[in-house]
């Protein structure tokens, strides 16, 4: 085990005996000196040179090399797991924030981390582990969880060249790839070679941009592959752009932003630089719309769109603006479902990248006034603290960090925002030995509606979650372990007092095993499996038994595993393969009920 999380194991357990017992007594060193000891035999010395240099609790490097300091730093906790559920020890996580590693924290030898590292807009999580697909996530604003966990798939390595339409080798080529959650990119050498490493084993999307021109591939790779690209001579739809009335000293902040289908395989991610004479070049893929981004300019037009067989030049003439300490107002008012007016309640606006630009807070009638740092026309994502109120919106994605957000429009006119009671519930789960459900699975409910999961959340280390967006009503709760434990409870939420129900009821449980080949029989591996229980599937309103569904993928030998399944049929489905039908399987009692797959590829 890291030495590091053995400290910290070992303070959440004083914390335990102090909450239980009132008293906290200290570790002898002698205790401490074994530790080490231990630590020193089994990682060896350089686990004791990473205790130094990543520290679990908020393993950032040290101040002078961190360009953010201090500044809105959060703590989140988590497990990181492969495909079969199994964790991940010596996994590493990094928040990254342009090149700069602000945050790190390595897992133990049950997959848990912690980590504190500024949630700021721009940085992102990056997940790594030996023979595992990297996961890059954004970290800051609306993105940051206190509790996420994180599966990572096998991974593979892919190895080729690049030449030209006479088959001479091209240096200086960017090869992209994305594929799931990974996105990597390297440029080619003088021999026109290109290395990926941990590239995700499932379709995955390979495109090497020439100068004029570009080849791309899709993958699926079942072991490390060699993959050649052959550029054409020239591709049609070569578009060149260029910017005028843009001074010099302007041109270093402003970029090109392209938004399309294909815009995770652009060169740079979509964001154009320009160059000394105000010019770019752009190649499309697929159908693109082009913005000019030039802080203190606006351009004519507002955006380009741009289709692959196009031809011509693009031209944006920019003018200032006059300089004023924010980008735009947004104003607007803050209601009830009765239109009564909500007042005193702090909004805060956030833009794509989940960057905070603007805070506000309504007033007697419930209107507000936010300055905030965007341009007109451009997305932006109210958010109020689920304290006593939330938005009226059901889909679950838009709650988050104690948030409920809702996407809107920089627009001039005004904006009416509609929001209900809510109602935050804290509580933790434990089975029938009082073990706690650490880093589990929580479902809830409305009693009424069981077949609508209103909430999807996750218990931190000590198996305790806080719930937040509940508007009064009765609930079903059912929570599901990493080791596959499944539990229930029913709560009742109210105004002014929440009753949760002390005691939750074990729910046996089995699990789900098999194995995707393809049409030769060669193990298929990153295929989703796709689950649904047996009360989603009858559709009546049966009361929650457990997890409505889940999903799952299949591992480098095409095998999957999915625990934690309450006894009945469920249904099993490959939702990215056509030609395969879905079965039914009976999960019964502490049992892995057998099921295979045969692609048509």
């Amino acid at each position: 085990m890291n030495p590091e999380m053995k400290r910290d194991t070992r303070m959440v357990v004083l914390r335990e005996s102090k909450r239980e017992f009132g008293k906290v007594r200290p570790v002898p060193g002698v205790v401490r000196s074994l530790l080490l000891l231990a630590t020193l035999l089994v990682l060896g010395p350089d686990a004791l040179l990473a205790q130094r240099v990543v520290r679990l609790g908020g393993g950032a490097k040290p101040a002078a090399e961190n360009p953010l300091g201090d500044r809105l730093r959060r703590t989140q906790q988590g497990r990181v797991v492969d495909v079969l559920g199994d964790p991940l020890p010596a996994a590493t996580l990094e928040v990254l924030y342009g090149e700069q590693v602000v945050g790190r924290a390595v897992t133990d030898a049950e997959g848990l981390y912690q980590l504190r590292a500024p949630a700021v807009s721009g940085a992102f999580v990056r997940v790594a582990a030996a023979g595992k697909a990297s996961v890059r996530r954004l970290f800051g604003g609306r993105a940051w969880r206190p509790v996420q966990n994180f599966v990572l798939e096998d991974g593979c390595t892919i190895r080729g060249a690049v030449v030209d339409a006479v088959g001479r080798p091209v240096a200086g080529v960017t090869v992209v790839l994305a594929g799931g959650e990974t996105r990597c990119s390297t440029v080619t050498d003088d021999a026109g070679r290109f290395e990926l490493a941990g590239v995700p084993m499932r379709r995955v999307s390979l495109r090497a941009w020439g100068r004029q021109s570009f080849a791309e591939r899709t993958l699926w790779p079942t072991r490390d592959v060699e993959c050649d690209l052959k550029l054409p001579l020239f591709s049609s739809g070569q578009r060149r752009i260029r910017v005028e009335g843009l001074p010099r000293e302007a041109l270093a902040s402003a970029v090109v932003e392209v938004t399309s289908t294909d815009m995770v395989v652009q060169r740079q991610a979509g964001r154009l630089t320009l160059g000394v004479d105000g010019t770019t070049e752009f190649l499309p893929g697929e159908t693109s719309l082009l913005r000019l981004r030039a802080p203190g300019f606006d351009a004519e037009p507002s955006g380009w769109l741009v289709t692959p067989t196009g031809a011509g030049e693009l031209v944006f003439a920019v003018r200032p603006v006059a300089k004023r300490p924010v980008g735009c107002l947004l104003t607007g008012r803050l209601v009830d479902p009765d239109d009564r007016p909500v007042i005193e309640a702090e909004l805060v606006v956030e833009d794509r990248l989940h960057g905070r630009v603007g805070v506000g807070t309504t007033g007697v009638d419930g209107t507000f006034r936010i300055p905030v740092e965007l341009q007109e026309g451009s997305y932006c994502c109210f958010g109020i603290a689920q304290r006593d109120w939330q938005f009226v919106v059901e889909e679950d994605g838009l709650r988050s960090g104690g948030y409920s957000w809702f996407d809107a429009e920089v627009q001039p006119r005004p904006v009416t925002l509609r929001v209900e009671r809510c109602t935050a519930v804290a509580s933790e789960v434990r089975d029938a030995l009082g073990n706690r459900f650490t880093h589990g699975e929580l479902f809830v409910a409305p009693s009424d509606r069981p077949l609508f999961v209103a909430v999807r959340s996750l218990t931190d280390r000590l198996g305790a979650f806080d719930l937040r967006g509940l508007v009064p009503g009765e609930y079903m709760l059912a929570a599901v372990a990493f080791d596959g434990g499944v539990a229930t409870a029913e709560i009742v939420v109210a105004e002014r007092a929440t009753r949760v129900a002390k005691r939750w009821l074990p729910v046996p449980s089995g699990s789900l095993e098999g194995q995707v080949v393809g049409l030769d029989g060669r193990p298929m591996p990153g295929v989703r499996v796709r689950l649904v229980s047996p009360e989603q599937i009858d559709g009546e309103g049966l009361p929650l038994g457990g997890r409505p569904d889940a999903e799952v993928l299949t591992n480098r030998d095409g095998r999957f595993r999915c625990r934690g399944l309450h006894a009945g049929d469920w249904l099993v489905a490959l939702p990215d393969e056509d030609g395969v039908a879905a079965v039914t399987v009976e999960i019964r009692i502490d049992r892995a009920a057998p099921v295979d797959f045969r692609l048509t590829r």
